[in-house]
């Protein structure tokens, strides 16, 4: 488990597993948010093993499966930027998390900010930038 900080309440981490659970816990996470297709997980780290972990450590867990080849703004988190939670989000690296919370922000924050924060964690997601730009438009003309 590598976590790393994109917001105060939001943190992404490589594949957890239930043993991990506890630390998250410990370090004051409130909700666990996986995006990691069941389908690339190895038995052991199976969503439903590490959700059985998660609600029974009390926390909330999500499965939100991220296929990048079919990026939608469907499913998004809705936790990106919540001050009474703490989110801890995971896939295999990390980077599907990355990108799921840049979306969700998009339009909340400029996109610059968004593209360096997550470059501050080591992720380069630079090649979204004209969809993110697109979407913070949109939901700004929205409202």
């Amino acid at each position: 488990m590598e976590i790393r900080e994109l917001s105060p309440s939001f943190f992404i981490s490589t594949q957890l597993t239930k043993e991990s659970i506890l630390l998250a816990k410990k370090a004051g996470f409130t909700h666990i948010v996986c995006n990691r297709p069941a389908q690339e997980s190895s038995p052991e780290e199976k969503p439903d093993i590490i959700q059985n972990a998660a609600e029974g450590a009390n926390l909330v867990f999500q499965y939100i499966p991220f296929d990048p080849s079919s990026l939608t703004t469907k499913g998004l988190l809705n936790l990106g930027n919540n001050d009474s939670h703490k989110v801890l989000a995971y896939c295999t690296s990390g980077t599907r998390s990355a990108v799921m919370w840049a979306f969700e922000m998009a339009g909340e924050i400029p996109t610059k900010v968004i593209l360096s924060q997550i470059e501050s964690v080591g992720i380069s997601i630079s090649h979204l930038e004209t969809q993110l730009e697109n979407l913070a438009t949109k939901r700004i003309s929205e409202g």
